[in-house]
């Protein structure tokens, strides 16, 4: 699985009315209010901040990422500038969905983007489930939603161990995928991965989706 071309991304995202319409972009913009990276925030620009906004014609710009702060909240396929820089900060919002290249016939939805960031890296989708407790269970829904007209069938998920617990559901054509993860009694680093297999026209398509964190 791969992502959608970045450059194709960025251009249908700048042809497109950004004005914030639905909540999940106004609650975005609402969390970048108030943060420091947010350029409107920072009475003292460097150089290189000021670079950052005038590239994006003087709007409000996130300073973690460069992007124009409308336009990348305006993006379900955009998450917070702070991702992947925990040392930075705490990520304000996350990803809601992943367009894949045309090959893939599939695009992914995060239905738990409320609460846990994913991406797609090296072709598998990491959901980033953060610090969590012994015996505490993490409620992750993803959606796998056709691409081009097609059916997808014999979907069928395998978990890594008996500790995630995998549902299949169908709405309205998208089939979605629930795991339920209980994590042990031990401390320590977590990586669970569930593997994903499922046919269009005859061809099967298998990816894995990880649970990454740590119990504390």
């Amino acid at each position: 699985m791969k992502k959608q071309n970045k450059v194709k991304t960025i251009v249908d995202a700048k042809l497109k009315d950004t004005t914030p319409k639905e909540d999940w972009q106004k609650n975005r913009l609402e969390a970048c209010s108030s943060c420091k990276f947010n350029s409107d925030n920072k009475d003292d620009l460097s150089l290189t901040d000021l670079a950052k906004v005038a590239l994006n014609g003087g709007k409000s710009t996130c300073l973690a990422c460069g992007c124009g702060l409308q336009d990348k909240t305006h993006s379900k396929t955009e998450a917070c500038g702070l991702e992947g820089k925990p040392e930075l900060g705490e990520m304000r919002w996350n990803r809601i969905e992943i367009l894949t290249s045309t090959s893939d016939k599939v695009d992914i939805l995060n239905g738990s983007s409320e609460n846990y960031n994913f991406d797609l890296v090296k072709k598998d989708i990491v959901y980033e489930i953060g610090r969590i407790e012994p015996k505490q269970k993490v409620n992750i829904s993803f959606s796998l939603k056709p691409k081009y007209g097609v059916k997808i069938y014999d979907l069928d998920v395998k978990a890594g161990c008996s500790c995630t617990v995998p549902e299949i559901k169908t709405i309205d054509g998208t089939k979605k995928v629930d795991l339920v993860y209980t994590s042990g009694s031990g401390r320590g680093v977590v990586v669970k991965r569930n593997t994903v297999k499922y046919k269009i026209n005859n061809q099967e398509y298998t990816f894995s989706v990880l649970l990454k964190g740590r119990i504390v």
